[in-house]
């Protein structure tokens, strides 16, 4: 199966997310939106692992959620990756660093890399993914796009629990079906 791990964004963040989809969907055409049902921060994308691997990697992380407590999230910047060029993501996101975040990424991935499990090397760069332009992505839509993205957005969350998922490819696009969770700790 393709699995990842993310923190989903959660209310009263999600509502402002799901807005915010709807409008662009209506001013922005050539991309392919995500679900408003799969929002999330990914923390770990495995690719393709067994069940058996992505059960063995949650019950690995399980002490490291439960030693990190809950902490907020504010995705108060909306952005593209890559920076330059034609984008393949649009994203929403933290403007600045969310400690308790990149401290709870980094533990998981280390953690991940000490078991054998293969881990993204570049840095941790926490964002929620909005949607994928297409490849041939009109030059109003890309500058529509932008104008909006320079705006002003504020979405905030306590993050409460890492999800494992399973990514379907379906021709609508990807479903992500929550297949485990773990909850951080509580402050």
């Amino acid at each position: 199966m393709r699995a990842f791990l993310a923190v989903p964004v959660e209310e009263p963040a999600l509502a402002e997310v799901r807005a915010l989809l709807s409008s662009l969907r209506e001013q922005i055409g050539g991309v392919r939106w995500t679900s408003d049902d799969s929002l999330h921060i990914t923390v770990h994308f495995f690719g393709s692992v067994s069940g058996e691997d992505a059960l063995r990697a949650v019950s690995l992380l399980r002490h490291i959620v439960s030693d990190t407590s809950s902490f907020a999230v504010t995705l108060d910047m909306l952005g593209e990756f890559p920076p330059r060029g034609g984008p393949r993501v649009l994203w929403a996101g933290p403007s600045g660093q969310v400690d308790s975040l990149d401290t709870f990424a980094r533990a998981t991935r280390e953690a991940l890399r000490e078991d054998g499990f293969g881990v993204d090397e570049r840095p941790f760069r926490p964002h929620c993914t909005l949607g994928r332009p297409r490849e041939r992505w009109p030059a109003h839509s890309r500058d529509a796009w932008r104008r909006i993205a320079g705006g002003a957005f504020n979405a905030q969350f306590d993050a409460t629990r890492l999800v494992l998922y399973e990514s379907i490819t379906k021709s609508s696009g990807a479903v992500h079906v929550p297949r485990m969770e773990l909850p951080f700790t509580t402050s």
